[in-house]
């Protein structure tokens, strides 16, 4: 359990999420969360283990 937000990432969360997991972290991307299931660029965190803002960004900025 834990508070969780909705963070514009900017890019395509699908993308963003699968380079999250092979670094170790596992994140609900946005069309989860889309009646459509529809790309987004918007991703469910838990900001409770947000440990992991270094990664996000660096890998964010990648793409």
């Amino acid at each position: 359990m834990g508070l969780f937000g909705w963070v514009e990432t900017g890019v395509d969360t699908d993308v963003l999420a699968q380079r999250m997991l092979d670094e170790g972290y596992l994140l609900a991307l946005g069309a989860l969360f889309h009646a459509e299931r529809q790309p987004s660029s918007l991703m469910r965190i838990n900001f409770a283990t947000a440990g992991f803002w270094d990664t996000l960004v660096r890998l964010r900025a990648e793409q």
